[in-house]
């Protein structure tokens, strides 16, 4: 026994086609219609992962550095060797966090804000920590 498939006849829309009517009926210019198209390109664009990554150690080191301040205002800046070796382990955070928001701005169709952010927090936390060890704490 066989059995035969049969197509479904009739037409079918395609979504550019349907932009076509839409355009038709309000008679858009062409710029305004590559607009368009443009926001729906971006809405179904998604973040940059390695950038979200980026932004989020520069994050933690942000409060990992408030709450070293806080513990050594407290201890009236007579801190503990272990708070220099978590002051080394965020450098390399924010190393780590700089590598990955380069990695982020070269991923393709992706939006790249987070990586920017990360890039420019993750560099300022790097000159903050040179000038904590320079001028001391």
């Amino acid at each position: 026994m066989k059995l035969k498939l049969r197509k479904k006849q009739g037409k079918t829309k395609s979504p550019k086609s349907k932009l076509d009517n839409d355009t038709k009926k309000r008679n858009l210019s062409i710029e305004e219609i590559e607009k368009m198209e443009m926001k729906k390109k971006m809405k179904a664009m998604s973040v940059s992962k390695k950038g979200r990554r980026s932004l989020l150690s520069s994050i933690v080191v942000f409060f990992v550095l408030g709450l070293l301040f806080a513990i050594s205002y407290l201890l009236d800046g007579k801190i503990n060797i272990i708070v220099g070796f978590i002051s080394l382990g965020l450098i390399a955070l924010s190393i780590y966090g700089l590598y990955y928001g380069i990695q982020g701005l070269k991923e393709k169709n992706k939006k790249v804000r987070n990586a920017k952010w990360g890039i420019g927090l993750n560099f300022l936390w790097i000159v903050v920590f040179l000038i904590l060890f320079v001028r001391g704490l």
